[in-house]
């Protein structure tokens, strides 16, 4: 979709994500307290605009398990191309639910866990680039504008920042979580300015993290 500009598309989202980050972290330093969206709505604007927002946000949190469950089976699919669809989802879901059945402590040791598992393979998989274009293969160098804006391609007819921005707007589903620390507010550590530092951490390493690794895999 983005003609081999996915690190661009990845720079717009993270642009985007970042002023709900600022957002996020001005109201959890104003409410300091559990709700997220629903507290800062309900208490700033109107109670039941707060309730309409508080039941969005649930359909969020509804929606992103399930997205990630679809994914982790489409992922499996061609590995296990006996085992249907639907068992994996069915797996994923119960694991998630036993995971979150010990309560916080047991659920963060596993994040911190999956997440260090991630950034092992994402530094495995940075090294395999760096060595293929060290050896004269890809674009042959770390530093290609190209990468990230291509003229020839940018220039099409069906090209322009139109075709980028609607495939940020998808890439956006990247970021979907890191709104979830607010929900932690009572339980945080003076969460007035934790809270948002924690919040525009995730959302700036997460794009720097996105950014780098598509500029990376344009370049291969």
């Amino acid at each position: 979709m983005t003609h081999g500009m996915l690190a661009l598309a990845y720079v717009v989202a993270t642009i985007a994500m970042l002023f709900t980050a600022l957002s996020y972290g001005r109201m959890s330093a104003a409410y300091p307290i559990a709700g997220s969206a629903y507290s800062y709505t309900q208490r700033s604007i109107n109670p039941h605009i707060g309730f309409l927002s508080g039941w969005a946000i649930l359909m969020d949190y509804l929606l992103l398990p399930m997205i990630c469950c679809l994914l982790g089976a489409i992922f499996f699919a061609p590995y296990f191309p006996n085992v249907p669809s639907w068992v994996w989802i069915v797996l994923l879901m119960a694991l998630s639910t036993i995971i979150n059945f010990f309560g916080v402590s047991v659920t963060a040791r596993v994040n911190n866990t999956v997440i260090l598992l991630q950034i092992v393979f994402a530094v495995g998989f940075i090294i395999f680039i760096a060595k293929w274009l060290i050896t004269g293969n890809g674009a042959a160098t770390f530093f290609d504008a190209s990468a990230i804006l291509n003229p020839v391609e940018f220039n099409k007819p069906d090209m322009g920042w139109g075709v980028i921005f609607t495939g940020a707007s998808i890439l956006a589903l990247s970021f979907l979580g890191f709104d979830a620390v607010s929900t932690m507010a009572e339980e945080a550590i003076n969460p007035e300015k934790n809270l948002g530092r924690a919040t525009l951490i995730i959302c700036l390493g997460s794009g720097a993290f996105f950014i780098g690794l598509s500029y990376l895999m344009q370049l291969a």
